[in-house]
């Protein structure tokens, strides 16, 4: 081989190894923890059931084909080729709130995560789903502790009136007003994020607008949600009505892997079918989830998370070393503040710990007299 030939080889060689796209580690982390929002939906308040016959809030055929792909975009990133294609309950666990677009999506993550389903389906050309676990709606304090706090309505109440709040409203003069009317909801910010929710899917779609709102309705409307969304996080306590029983979720999980770490490193053969195999936890919920957890980490968002997005934990160790994290948000590394990148697991656990209340029951406000469902609140479902 001549020395143009060698060199040319060369290249080939370095180009496949050094310019392959981005991915998260180097190796298969230990254990994998992700948080998603669902995907692409119809609006809650469509103006024209004929553009979304699949109903108000629910999964478009969009959204569940984004999620599909998701479930093997996780899978090929994080997981080496010796993880099994075939789901076994060792293996990983999978949560969702309690909304069918959630359940959906967490359904179709998993059909793209496993593609070989369950081993013996029983069903006739099928492919069987991964099981999946949601609280009932009643009970979802993981997810939708907002919707069964009192506590949170009295947190909500006081931020609509504030002059903050106050103010934006009346920067729009009558045109709130109007707005209200138009979306039949009351006079205030939060109620009204299903009409911005609304005009910001039809910008997405192209789709006109209706006869009753002009182009700058549209584009104030979307601003006033992004306005929304930053300022409602920076409520501490309304942080930590949406995030503590994930947090505690999040420690729990955390413990138990420290625990197994320290009796055995996690296996990763093919063989495994005990719980020390889990190396996948899976959580898909809403925006404001997402939004939450970030926010009371030490890292708001100045505008909302995407369909689909995912902000996922990465747990490694190796020989003579702790257990350190790593955070990616949407394939992008993430840094918190108080964890920097490869933060000991140990630290992670700590700061966990300080975003806790002192008291979830009062700060729920078990007891209080004031119920979500007797509130001006009560027809609210601004996740998107």
């Amino acid at each position: 081989m001549n020395k143009s030939c060698i060199w040319m080889v060369l290249l080939a060689f370095l180009a496949g190894t050094c310019f392959q796209p981005h991915f998260a580690t180097a190796e298969s982390p230990d254990l994998v923890i992700s948080l998603v929002r669902h995907g692409d939906r119809s609006p809650q308040v469509p103006f024209n059931e004929k553009l979304w016959p699949m109903g108000s809030g629910e999964l478009t055929v969009k959204g569940v084909k984004q999620c599909y792909e998701l479930g093997k975009k996780l899978r090929k990133r994080y997981f080496s080729d010796d993880f099994p294609e075939t789901w076994h309950s060792g293996y990983s666990r999978h949560i969702a709130r309690n909304l069918n677009r959630t359940i959906q999506s967490a359904s179709a993550i998993l059909q793209g995560f496993y593609p070989a389903g369950v081993a013996e389906t029983g069903l006739p050309n099928q492919t069987q789903i991964p099981p999946l676990f949601a609280y009932p709606p009643e009970s979802d304090f993981l997810f939708s502790a907002h919707y069964l706090c009192p506590g949170f309505v009295k947190r909500l109440e006081a931020l609509e009136a504030s002059a903050i709040w106050q103010q934006k409203k009346a920067s729009y003069g009558a045109r709130f007003s109007y707005w209200a009317k138009v979306a039949n909801r009351p006079e205030l910010i939060f109620p009204l994020a299903s009409l911005m929710d609304a005009v910001f899917i039809r910008k997405l779609y192209n789709i006109p607008l209706p006869d009753d709102l002009t182009p700058a309705d549209q584009e104030q409307l979307i601003g006033l949600l992004d306005w929304f969304f930053r300022e409602f996080v920076k409520d501490r306590k309304i942080l930590q009505i949406l995030s503590t029983n994930f947090i505690q979720e999040l420690i729990k999980t955390l413990d138990g892997y420290q625990a197994r770490n320290q009796a055995r490193k996690p296996a990763r053969h093919q063989t495994c079918k005990g719980n020390h195999c889990e190396r996948f936890v899976l959580y898909v919920a809403s925006d404001l989830n997402l939004l939450a957890f970030l926010a009371i980490m030490g890292v708001p968002r100045t505008q909302n998370v995407g369909y689909g997005s995912h902000l996922d934990l990465l747990v490694s160790s190796s020989e003579g070393r702790k257990p350190s994290v790593k955070w990616f948000l949407d394939d992008e590394p993430l840094i918190l503040p108080a964890c920097q990148a490869d933060c000991p697991l140990e630290q992670l656990i700590s700061l966990l710990r300080q975003q806790l209340p002192e008291s979830w029951q009062e700060l729920c406000g078990f007891g209080a007299g004031v119920q979500l469902k007797n509130s001006r609140f009560s027809v609210l479902r601004p996740e998107q």
